[in-house]
């Protein structure tokens, strides 16, 4: 018997090392499925005309979206998700730890936008795209009764036309607040992000333009920004006004001098001059007594305004524009925005 058992075993070895060998070969096969399935991510158009909108359908085609899908339902650490909002439909793949992901937004079977990187591919893409034609669209469809006198041109700028119409409320939660606990971090809310994008290009034209826009919470946002910018270039202006006087005390030193070249009496008074003429243009952009009477006029209405906190949960609370513009409040404007300076919102 001893025998017989020893004699079979080199076949038993035999099948043992045949079946762990099929079953490398086996995994090898999928996993080379799968690395396939991720290189077709790469293939996000490189070159687009943005006269043209691109079709939904057929950018969800050159990504092989059902593809994606299929190897997401089978790979831990890959997501994808379809999601309808106000019109909108959002396709993404993220790739856990973010190592990959894309974003697509779609209206009425139109790319409004899109958002890439992906690495782990044949083709490496970085690319941010958005669409102002359909955007303005969509505004449209969201805001039909937006009067001539609030509209934007569309050759603004895509941050300026999104950043926008975004605090007049399009794809906005309506709400105020300053960093908000939405998940597990305080964020800023769309329309402080908004309003931070006007404040980065200086846009006071438009902010003025929205302070008596029939939202409160839009109010207050175009408000405080305005106070904010107000702060900060009277800071400017000081600045200037003492690289001034310097000029001056240095200019009547070169008059002093005798035999002192004319050149560089000429080169201190063009300094003078165009740091004057600096501090005129700022000081035009400063809030007017008029400006100041509709911010307190806002105040006054003692409006009812919803705001969110960074109290460890999303929770939505009443407060009034009384107690949010009030004297101390106003105080605490260019302290709350050096915090989201401080957050890289402002940079």
């Amino acid at each position: 018997m001893k025998i017989i058992e020893f004699s079979h075993t080199p076949l038993k070895c035999k099948k043992l090392r045949f079946f762990i060998l099929l079953l490398i070969f086996q995994f090898i096969l999928v996993f080379s499925s799968k690395a396939q399935s991720i290189n077709e991510f790469g293939k996000f158009p490189v070159n687009y005309s943005e006269d043209n909108p691109i079709l939904t359908s057929t950018l969800l085609e050159k990504l092989n979206w059902e593809s994606i899908k299929k190897f997401c339902d089978t790979t831990k650490g890959h997501y994808v998700h379809t999601y309808n909002y106000d019109s909108l439909v959002e396709y993404a793949y993220t790739e856990q730890g973010y190592i990959n992901h894309f974003t697509i937004i779609s209206y009425k079977g139109s790319v409004l936008q899109f958002d890439t990187d992906i690495e782990k591919s044949s083709k490496p893409s970085r690319i941010s795209y958005f669409d102002k034609n359909v955007w303005m669209s969509y505004v449209k469809n969201v805001l039909p009764n937006l009067p001539d006198s609030l509209q934007l041109k569309l050759d603004e700028s895509k941050t300026i036309l999104k950043s926008y119409y975004k605090l007049l409320g399009v794809n906005t939660r309506d709400e105020y607040g300053w960093i908000c606990e939405y998940s597990t971090v305080g964020l800023a809310t769309d329309r402080r992000e908004a309003v931070i994008d006007l404040i980065k290009q200086e846009r006071i034209d438009l902010l003025k333009k929205i302070i008596g826009y029939p939202n409160v919470q839009t109010q207050l946002y175009a408000a405080n920004a305005l106070i904010y910018l107000d702060y900060d270039m009277k800071i400017e202006i000081a600045t200037y006004q003492k690289e001034l006087e310097q000029d001056k005390v240095q200019l009547d030193s070169l008059k002093k001098i005798e035999n002192i070249r004319n050149s560089l009496i000429e080169s201190v008074e063009r300094n003078i001059k165009d740091t004057k003429k600096i501090i005129e243009y700022v000081e035009s952009k400063l809030l007017s007594k008029d400006d100041w009477n509709k911010i307190y006029k806002l105040r006054d209405s003692h409006q009812i305004v919803m705001i969110c906190g960074n109290s460890g949960s999303y929770k939505i609370y009443e407060s009034t524009t009384f107690d949010l513009l009030s004297d101390d409040a106003i105080a605490e404007i260019p302290k709350n925005y050096e915090e989201l300076r401080n957050l890289g919102y402002l940079r």
